[in-house]
């Protein structure tokens, strides 16, 4: 069935070893982001220091899945790319760190960690079609 086979694709892309790496360098990064966002947070307010967490570990995340994910070279305008995809994924990240730390009384290192994890699956695709140019998986 014609409606079968655009699912059937959808689904390979998170059952594949891309999205395993992926899993594994987001969680990672979320970790980075969390640690980060505490130190920082001794010296600046929770919320400046979450979101610039979250700006370091993003460099570190292009680095991560460029060389390891994606086999590239580390390039200017795929780094601009990549983070360009995180605007979105950031809007959520603010939107559900200031959800947890204000209303749900969260913790730092946990609003971190829970917003972190919030967006990745969208944001996925779109560092695999845009950033990195993969449009079927390859394993």
């Amino acid at each position: 069935m014609k409606i079968i086979k655009p699912f059937k694709t959808l689904v390979s892309y998170f059952f594949s070893r891309h999205f395993l790496m992926y899993v594994v360098i987001g969680s990672f990064n979320t970790l980075n982001t969390a640690i980060i966002s505490h130190i920082l947070a001794k010296v600046l307010y929770d919320y400046p220091s979450s979101y610039l967490a979250f700006v370091i570990s993003l460099s570190i995340g292009y680095v991560l899945n460029a060389k390891i994910n994606f086999k590239h070279k580390i390039m200017l305008s795929e780094y601009l790319k990549f983070m360009s995809i995180y605007i979105p994924h950031f809007i959520i990240f603010a939107t559900i760190s200031t959800i947890a730390l204000s209303m749900w009384n969260f913790p730092p290192f946990w609003a971190t960690v829970t917003a972190s994890v919030a967006g990745s699956p969208i944001t996925y695709l779109v560092m695999r079609f845009f950033a990195f140019g993969h449009k079927k998986p390859k394993e």
